[in-house]
């Protein structure tokens, strides 16, 4: 069996799953290596563009990473699994205009908390593993939204 954990603001729902689909998995785990990777160099751009760890920089870290990496990753994230499941342009298209706001409107909630952390405590090398950890949570979540809707 396999839980899916699936947070809508302030009520947490528990979906239980009969079985794992080795395909979706697959999928999200390409999903993720893609996105990793951008995020790796995403990293050091940010780092380079915004200079040490005191709590002012790490707010505009946080804040340029939400205005600007945010979008991206959610729509990389309804693209390409758009491409994966060979939709075409125009439905991953409203699939982003239907689904977004609210994978956006979760991010919003859990990454910035998440970023203050990670901008303020972890050297740059460990970034992309603790994004990683933060994603593969949420990951659920967004696999839940964009196939279970």
């Amino acid at each position: 069996m396999r839980f899916c954990f699936a947070n809508r603001f302030s009520t947490i729902e528990f979906v239980v799953c009969r079985t794992i689909d080795g395909v979706r998995v697959s999928k999200m785990t390409f999903v993720g290596l893609v996105t990793g990777a951008i995020g790796h160099y995403w990293y050091i751009f940010i780092d380079k563009r915004y200079l040490g760890n005191c709590m002012r920089t790490v707010l505009k870290k946080t804040i340029f990473d939400q205005m600007f990496w945010a979008p991206v990753g959610i729509t990389l994230f309804f693209g390409i699994l758009g491409i994966l499941d060979r939709k075409r342009s125009s439905d991953i298209a409203s699939e982003i205009k239907q689904k977004g706001p609210e994978v956006m409107l979760v991010d919003w909630m859990v990454y910035p908390p998440a970023q203050i952390i990670n901008y303020r405590f972890l050297p740059t090398r460990f970034r992309v593993l603790y994004d990683c950890l933060i994603a593969f949570a949420l990951d659920l979540y967004y696999s839940h939204i964009k196939y279970e809707r």
